[in-house]
């Protein structure tokens, strides 16, 4: 588990495909992909919607 991406560990923990969180937040899955492996950092924007779909 170490150094991996947040984002991965929490959806993957809660047994989430890409798309779910993707849709939910209204961002692409292919943002997600790049956030999990490091490509991108995502916005701020980006952070607080997947915050949001998570507290749901």
């Amino acid at each position: 588990m170490s150094g991996e991406p947040a984002l991965r560990i929490w959806r993957e923990h809660r047994e989430l495909t890409q798309e779910r969180p993707a849709k939910k937040a209204k961002v692409s899955r292919a943002l997600i992909a790049a956030i999990e492996t490091k490509r991108k950092t995502g916005s701020v924007g980006t952070w607080k919607r997947l915050m949001l779909v998570g507290n749901n």
